[in-house]
């Protein structure tokens, strides 16, 4: 073999090692791409769902003072409100007059209820959750009703009424007491306050009513002691 010979046959292994290499990097750089573009559809695509099955589930709180401008929420919203200042009353007369005005009553903006049994039995509480955005005069009510109007106030004899706003005792000059009689001719006797001023923060109103004996009220016999009508109402700015 002369040099010539040799010459060529090193420049021809040479091309062949130059496409070797040039092969080698072209199918290095199309894995690289299958690689980045599997990577882009799981990410961006799938929505992270990988990545989101590994991750551990955040409490995210409901946001804090921030009521719905419109409607009432299909659940009770969590605050963190402050206690509101004292609640403005109005005198027993007024409460009257806006019964007969028909001023809404408490649980008109209730969005949680109580299951509420036929016969109380002592220690029950019956908590009402509302949402009252904005702010309106409302009626706090509780009443009792019989099959007659003898059994009506022997009844009264032994039960007792306590309306207290965030644990305070309401004056009896702010509620109104009457009598009247249901549409089937029950006699009914009714205790009603006026909420006429609401401030910002948390209340809690709580109508205790107390049984001091077993009473029948013509239908049911009602075990002596005390149940509660309690009322979680969140006043926002």
């Amino acid at each position: 073999m002369n040099d010539k010979d040799n010459i060529t046959i090193e420049s021809d292994e040479s091309k062949r090692r130059t496409i070797i290499f040039l092969l080698s990097g072209a199918i290095v750089l199309g894995i690289c791409m299958i690689v980045a573009g599997g990577y882009f559809w799981l990410g961006l695509g799938q929505n992270i769902s990988f990545e989101k099955s590994l991750s551990t589930p955040t409490y995210t709180p409901a946001p804090v003072n921030s009521p719905t401008p419109a409607g009432v929420p299909n659940e009770v919203i969590a605050t963190l409100l402050p206690p509101g200042a004292p609640l403005e009353f109005a005198h027993a007369d007024e409460a009257k007059k806006a019964l007969d005005s028909g001023i809404e009553f408490l649980e008109s903006y209730a969005v949680e209820f109580p299951n509420i049994p036929e016969i109380n039995q002592p220690g029950d509480v019956y908590t009402f959750n509302l949402f009252l955005y904005p702010p309106v005069p409302l009626i706090w009510s509780y009443g009792w009703c019989t099959t007659t109007a003898e059994i009506l106030e022997e009844n009264f004899n032994h039960i007792q009424l306590e309306f207290i706003a965030d644990d305070v005792m309401v004056s009896e000059a702010n509620i109104a007491i009457f009598d009247d009689v249901r549409t089937d001719g029950s006699p009914c006797r009714n205790y009603s306050v006026l909420i006429e001023g609401w401030s910002e923060g948390d209340h809690t109103l709580q109508t205790r009513v107390t049984f001091t004996q077993d009473i029948d009220d013509g239908w049911d016999l009602y075990p002596a002691g005390t149940h509660t009508y309690e009322y979680f109402v969140p006043v926002f700015p």
